[in-house]
């Protein structure tokens, strides 16, 4: 008998509990001033912000905090990415959102906001911002668990040059994956798995996160040796088109801000389109200039990366000769069309140089990318 009393006052203890959470809950969504701070901030463990203020993301070392507007415009999230969220959203707060809706509530807004926020890359610090613009370009969204738990879940505030660091790093590991032809890297859980690190790099957290990064994809990843191998091996034209841009960006530019040139933009604006040297079909006087071993060359490197390169005159260069590609030539209708020693882009310079295009030219090329690549994309 007492038993079933006490099991009543426990059922009827947690229906009313359950009401006033979802009157609140209510409450909550119709009040449009509502504001979310210290889930925002890379430190995780900050005090509440006033109630006028507006999320903010930690990053100096002084501890001053930078205010964070994802009322700016941002363009509709593509669904590739959006699922990844939902997928990352529904893990962290799924059984949460039933057990405890206020504080639910309260994570999911935040998280909402720091979505918009990372996919504007608009934190407020211009460094942190030009790496994460750069990781969303490569329209890879494995990555995106990795950058909210860094930015939502940190334990302590870290510099911005720390924060770099480890986003640059992630952005390591993300192309060198692709370039080998893996499977998507699993970025999920490495927050977690730093803490168990910092016993061994202290409170370095950039270095902790780094070592992890490494341990967790080194075998996956090439290393600076194997990069030369694994680019001829590689189809690189059948990338996503718009990761394939962000490498050819990042390779054109490295780490320029001043002096860069939007190849990210040409590309995906249409203004400019990957070129193949060698093209994808071989005229007459392209198969004398490969030789006897045309086919096999040409079978071998048609799609690689050392074959490929950025041009606005796609059309107009077709299956032309090397010799008019890299001089220019006039079109049929009379047009003047400027070659590859004219071309603006740092990504020709080598072949603007060559006095042919077989395979020897074609393995310097991929040698000389293998390099950029490496310190492009350092580990």
């Amino acid at each position: 008998y007492c038993c079933n009393i006490y099991f009543v006052d426990v059922m009827w203890f947690f229906l009313v509990f359950v009401i006033i959470s979802g009157n609140m809950q209510v409450m909550i969504d119709s009040n449009e001033n509502i504001q979310i701070s210290s889930i925002l901030t890379l430190q995780g463990l900050t005090e509440a912000a006033p109630q006028s203020a507006l999320p903010a993301l930690a990053l100096e070392d002084a501890g001053t905090e930078v205010p964070v507007r994802p009322e700016a415009a941002v363009p509709d999230i593509p669904s590739n990415w959006q699922d990844a969220f939902d997928e990352w959203l529904n893990k962290k707060y799924g059984t949460q959102r039933y057990c405890i809706p206020l504080l639910s509530h309260r994570s999911i807004i935040a998280s909402e906001r720091l979505m918009r926020t990372v996919m504007a890359a608009r934190t407020g610090r211009k460094a942190v911002d030009r790496v994460l613009k750069r990781l969303i370009s490569y329209d890879l969204p494995e990555v995106l668990p990795f950058i909210l738990d860094l930015l939502q879940e940190f334990e302590l505030t870290i510099t911005e040059r720390a924060a770099v660091q480890i986003l640059e790093t992630a952005e390591s590991c993300l192309v060198r994956g692709f370039l080998a032809a893996s499977e998507p890297l699993d970025f999920r859980d490495l927050i977690a798995c730093t803490r168990s690190a910092k016993k061994q790099f202290g409170k370095n957290s950039a270095h902790a996160l780094s070592a992890v990064l490494k341990l967790r994809f080194g075998a996956k990843i090439p290393d600076d040796q194997e990069l030369e191998k694994v680019l001829l091996h590689r189809n690189a034209y059948s990338l996503n088109p718009r990761t394939r841009a962000a490498l050819f960006d990042k390779l054109e530019n490295g780490t320029n801000v001043g002096e860069r040139i939007p190849v990210f933009e040409g590309l995906t604006g249409k203004q400019l389109s990957t070129e193949h040297i060698m093209p994808q079909g071989l005229s007459d006087a392209w198969r004398i200039a490969l030789g006897a071993d045309a086919n096999r060359i040409h079978k071998t490197y048609l799609n690689t990366l050392c074959n490929l390169t950025v041009s606005g005159y796609n059309n107009d260069y077709s299956n032309r000769p090397f010799e008019e590609k890299r001089d220019g030539f006039v079109s049929p209708e009379g047009d003047a069309i400027p070659g590859f020693r004219d071309s603006p882009y740092r990504l020709t310079r080598y072949v603007a140089s060559c006095k042919a295009w077989t395979e020897r030219e074609m393995l310097e090329r991929n040698r000389l990318l293998s390099q950029r690549i490496a310190r492009g994309f350092p580990l």
